[in-house]
């Protein structure tokens, strides 16, 4: 089974541009959605529901700025529910699953390493700060 293909924006950040100028120009048409990804669909009654808007807070708190859009609220979805699942149901088996929608979105080792930040944003104040003494 082939690999699906990568947003562009996750391919951005991870510099694949850089390395492969080409490749953008076939991304041109790609639809990319400015819809951000808003608040949880979870019912708050209740102890499920209450959990599952934690869970999703949690994740959007932690996924690196610009993955996540509005169009990636079913997967959020799934996501939480699978982590609820992970975390307080003893038949949970379904670890490979949870692991790969995690690296999807940067939120594992390997996930992370294969991203990068966009051009023109720095990773903290410290850099910020060498970035300008190196100007003069």
């Amino acid at each position: 089974m082939a690999r699906p293909r990568l947003p562009k924006n996750v391919l951005e950040m991870r510099g694949s541009f850089k390395k492969n100028p080409k490749r953008k120009a076939g991304r041109e048409s790609e639809i990319v959605v400015a819809a951000p990804l808003g608040e949880p669909p979870f019912n708050p009654e209740g102890n499920y529901g209450a959990r599952l808007i934690e869970i999703w807070h949690e994740v959007v708190q932690q996924v690196p700025p610009g993955v996540l859009t509005g169009a990636d609220r079913m997967f959020m979805e799934t996501l939480c529910r699978l982590m609820w699942r992970a975390r307080y149901s003893d038949k949970f088996r379904d670890y490979k699953t949870l692991e790969g929608m995690l690296g999807r979105i940067g939120m594992t080792p390997s996930g992370r390493a294969n991203m990068s930040l966009p051009q023109g944003e720095s990773k903290d104040d410290f850099e910020d700060f060498l970035q300008r003494k190196k100007r003069g």
